[in-house]
């Protein structure tokens, strides 16, 4: 019903300008319910501007950890001077950037080959023994 009414330039502007603003403050993590006080309007009207937006919500009870690391991003983000942004954004890249020099490996408590040799655990614990000896008192 809201596309079917008739705006001037100016007022579709100024809609666009503050449905921006609602959907960039809640993906950030500001709940409905701020946003409703931080600007004067009902929660019901910000949920409207919202889901006509496309933002998926919610719910009123659980924000997700990584929503809440994304939100404090965001904030932390909107923070940069513009003229830094190209700065924060190199450094935030470098940070991603895996290593390729070396491949991660595994790590592993302990190393054998395993050639399908039966009884292989009872074989290393002889192997232990007789490299440890029987006598002291060590357990393998």
């Amino acid at each position: 019903m809201a596309d079917a009414r008739k705006r001037s330039d100016d007022a579709g502007d100024e809609h666009d300008a503050i449905t921006a603003a609602l959907t960039r403050r809640y993906k950030a993590g500001a709940s409905i319910h701020e946003l409703a006080e931080s600007t004067g309007k009902s929660s019901a009207f910000i949920r409207r501007i919202l889901t006509d937006a496309g933002v998926p919500l919610r719910s009123a009870d659980h924000t997700p950890p990584e929503d809440a690391k994304r939100a404090e991003a965001h904030r932390l983000l909107d923070q940069v001077p513009e003229e830094r942004i190209p700065d924060a954004t190199e450094f935030l890249r470098a940070l991603t950037r895996r290593e390729t020099t070396r491949p991660t490996r595994r790590r592993f408590r302990t190393v054998g080959v395993f050639d399908g040799e039966p009884n292989l655990g009872r074989r290393a614990k002889e192997i232990a023994r007789q490299e440890i000896g029987r006598d002291s008192g060590k357990t393998a």
